[in-house]
């Protein structure tokens, strides 16, 4: 995990102290939005602070012109955004990836509160706003009208037993509202909290400081084929779905980085040495980064909330309020898993020649055998399984069957621990040429044929070590305090 996006509704006091009070650079954000990134120069935290404060961000979101008539739209609001890198939590490299359940134990909160200590109109001295059915209010003027429609004959009463009585009211509309704003608002309802306990429960727990809005999940791979491990990427499956674009950037015609987006999703593949060459050209050789290759997945909050339902996790989505329900070690594994799984597929990448090999030397019938070098042949071709599917779904290719049918021969090669997409002679001989300064950071036994070389006729399939890191997580969660104890590898075997 690498960075974290947080944001907050302002009302319109704080917004507009804010950018009086500091200096700020605009920045163009959309047709209807203005954005500005707020400049630490006369921020009043010492200068260690400043080195660990996060980017700042205001947005003033006004109504749409073209879709004035439509009420929905005709609201202005304002929000604030930070971007919190997590190395900065540990004073770490803030090139590096940080492991989830490190963030979760350590948390937010030092980081909130260093923000709001530099930006006072942040705290909760100015009113905390929600955006509610379309409309940017009070939470507390929203609450005491909500009183009043559940109680028209009680006056107004104070703030802990109005939580108490809306938590206590049968009214449909008033549960429905308390369920929006809170995680557990049947809290209120009991007796036996006084109304300190009540107003306590409620300032530490909601409306969180800042809601969770974005996470990039992360993980590197430290290797010395960069440039390969990229091109072969590039001739894997991609996003099948028709909403996805993606495009690849090369450099000295060597692919440095991969980028695919979607709606509430960018998925990003790049050489991290020369993002930060690019971006401050403060990367020497030595570097740390030098040998990074960074997969990453930047996710909107909504977006994850929908892959954790689709795969039976938190399916009531009472508990996704909060922000620790998406940093844990878990969460991450499947965010990854899920979408490097369709873009690069299974199996191990081998050379042309190693993979014919394998798939003459399986258990399958003579025929299978023939279609799987037949559909090698074709990928190898195409440069790439998706230009091969297209290709089968247009009829220019006629020996494989229907999409389906070509697809199970993809599955058939999987199977047998090998990738469709195949190392090419010339890739071939630049790995060879390539001064090996890195090696396996998973146990050479743990591969299925192992008399393939690393760096030679074979590349580990990126996910491996992905993977291989969750089974010794699971593992240890499992066997947790047990100071000897073996790690089940059967997905990887299978792998």
């Amino acid at each position: 995990m690498h960075t974290i996006t947080l944001s907050k509704i302002l009302n319109s006091a704080a917004y507009y102290s804010i950018l009086n009070s500091l200096p700020h650079t605009f920045i163009k954000y959309s047709s209807d939005s203005k954005k500005y990134e707020i400049s630490n120069d006369r921020l009043q935290i010492d200068e260690e602070d400043k080195k660990n404060m996060p980017k700042v961000y205001l947005y003033d979101f006004m109504p749409d012109k073209k879709k004035e008539e439509d009420s929905s739209n005709s609201i202005t609001y304002y929000m604030c955004e930070i971007l919190v890198n997590c190395g900065s939590l540990f004073h770490l490299d803030l090139n590096r990836s940080v492991p989830a359940e490190s963030i979760f134990i350590f948390g937010f909160k030092s980081v909130i509160s260093l923000v709001c200590r530099a930006i006072p109109q942040l705290n909760d001295n100015f009113d905390r706003m929600v955006l509610y059915k379309g409309q940017q209010v009070s939470i507390w003027t929203l609450l005491e009208n909500e009183y009043k429609s559940a109680y028209p004959e009680k006056p107004l009463p104070d703030k802990p037993f109005i939580l108490k009585g809306l938590a206590e009211s049968d009214n449909e509309s008033v549960q429905e509202t308390m369920h929006r704003l809170f995680d557990c608002p049947q809290v209120f309802a009991k007796a036996e909290l006084e109304t300190y306990k009540i107003m306590e429960w409620f300032n530490h727990n909601y409306p969180p400081e800042f809601k969770l809005k974005r996470i990039d999940y992360t993980y590197d791979m430290h290797t010395d084929y960069k440039s390969i491990y990229l091109k072969l990427i590039t001739m894997g499956y991609g996003l099948s779905r028709k909403t996805a674009s993606d495009k690849a950037y090369y450099k000295d015609n060597e692919v440095v980085s991969i980028y695919i987006k979607q709606k509430s999703c960018r998925i990003n593949i790049y050489d991290k040495f020369e993002q930060v060459s690019e971006k401050d050209g403060t990367a020497g050789e030595d570097s740390p980064v030098n040998k990074l290759l960074r997969f990453e997945v930047q996710v909107e909050k909504v977006k994850i909330i929908n892959e954790l339902r689709k795969r039976g996790k938190n399916s009531s989505g009472r508990n996704f309020m909060f922000i620790s329900n998406f940093i844990n070690r878990e969460t991450e594994y499947q965010i990854l898993e899920y979408y490097f799984r369709q873009i690069i597929g299974l199996g191990h990448y081998y050379t042309y020649t190693a993979v014919v090999d394998i798939v003459n030397a399986s258990g399958y019938k003579e025929s299978m055998k023939a279609k799987l070098c037949t559909v090698l042949e074709h990928v190898a071709r195409r440069r790439g399984v998706r230009k091969f599917l297209e290709c089968v779904k247009d009829g220019s290719i006629t020996d494989c069957g229907s999409v389906q049918t070509a697809k199970g021969y993809l599955k058939k090669l999987h199977g047998i621990g090998v990738n469709p997409v195949t190392i090419s002679r010339e890739e071939q001989a630049r790995m060879k040429a390539v001064k090996r300064e890195t090696e396996l950071e998973i146990p050479p036994e743990l591969f299925r044929y192992p008399q393939y070389q690393y760096g030679v006729d074979f590349l580990p399939n990126p996910l491996w070590k992905l993977i291989f890191d969750k089974l010794l997580y699971e593992s240890s969660q499992k066997n947790y305090g047990e100071s000897n104890h073996t790690v089940d590898f059967t997905e990887l075997a299978n792998f």
